[in-house]
């Protein structure tokens, strides 16, 4: 499927939320009325105070499971040969971060976003469709899919990832995942954690351990609000991909402790400045798109703060991101 239509919003979003003062994660699911039209598709991008181009739906072929994902593509704007791949966070979907989308691509970026299908892969019980195995395989194939698209390869490819996009992020970029005493730590100070703690979740950690996910044409990646950091060791935090990361004040989901513990072993292992470790106001959900007034009435905790969003993230993107991949890109040539 490749149509010039714009990407209107799924018809079926979901989104990970705290069920009880951040212990477990669960999947809220919602039915809109349609898709969103290209008028109101137009007022978002301008309430981003952008000129991207506007986005068209592609299909990512994964030859090993014969199936595709669709995928957001914003066509370059300008002559910077670069690639950015949005990961959104757990049982989201390609238009998470489509704002953010937007001025990247206004900055120059082709940018691809591809929906991770997080939940029908845990439904299916099969261990290589867990969202563990299959999101990198999925941003190294939407990788692909520009280049295949564009007709060349490109000189800077930047993961942008939130939440479980982050640790999709970390994979790519050469992180290995370990299960042992980092996680044994964690667990013990905050065993409500449901996602990292629960009997169910280490056989999901150790179906990917020594699993290899790099992929040697990630120049960058970008964390924001970065899950699963106790699933990262020192030894396996020696990246070459240059790592930026993004917090928010009020996370509930991700405990600043346990962000902070991850930033401090990305340090010890030479691969992060510390002087790239930003935080901004909000929650968890801040990095995701505005939400409408259909959105918001079904997901009240998920878009709290939603109409400070557009404005957040365009100071984010033009005050933190591209001056961080700019600097990035310079030192490179």
């Amino acid at each position: 499927m490749d149509t010039n239509q714009p990407v209107g919003l799924a018809k079926n979003v979901a989104i990970a939320i705290t069920a009880a003062a951040a212990a477990a994660v669960v999947a809220i699911a919602f039915a809109l009325s349609g898709a969103q039209d290209p008028a109101s598709r137009a007022a978002t991008v301008a309430a981003a105070d952008t000129a991207a181009t506007l986005p068209i739906t592609i299909e990512v072929f994964d030859p090993v499971h014969q199936r595709s994902v669709e995928a957001s593509h914003w066509a370059p704007t300008g002559n910077r040969n670069a690639l950015v791949v949005l990961s959104h966070g757990f049982a989201g979907d390609r238009t998470s971060l489509d704002d953010s989308a937007a001025r990247l691509n206004e900055a120059g970026f082709t940018v691809i976003a591809p929906t991770h299908p997080d939940l029908a892969g845990l439904e299916s019980g099969v261990a290589d469709l867990d969202p563990l195995v299959l999101r990198p395989r999925h941003v190294s194939l939407a990788i692909d899919a520009a280049v295949e698209r564009n007709g060349r390869s490109f000189d800077e490819v930047v993961v942008i990832g939130h939440s479980m996009g982050a640790f999709t992020a970390l994979r790519v970029a050469g992180a290995d995942v370990e299960v042992g005493a980092l996680l044994d730590d964690h667990c013990a100070t905050e065993p409500a954690d449901e996602v990292l703690c629960s009997p169910r979740a280490t056989p999901r950690f150790e179906q990917v351990v020594g699993m290899n996910a790099v992929d040697d044409r990630v120049t960058s990646v970008v964390l924001l609000a970065p899950a699963y950091g106790p699933l990262f060791d020192a030894a396996s935090l020696e990246l070459d991909p240059s790592v930026l990361v993004v917090t928010a004040r009020d996370d509930a989901l991700v405990s600043a402790a346990q962000t902070d513990a991850l930033v401090g072993r990305m340090v010890e292992a030479d691969s992060f400045d510390q002087r790239r470790h930003h935080t901004i106001d909000g929650g968890h959900f801040v990095f995701l798109r505005p939400c409408s007034a259909e959105e918001a009435d079904a997901m009240p905790v998920a878009c709290e703060g939603s109409e400070l969003r557009a404005a957040a993230h365009l100071e984010l993107i033009d005050g933190v991101v591209l001056d961080f991949l700019d600097g990035d890109a310079q030192a490179t040539r």
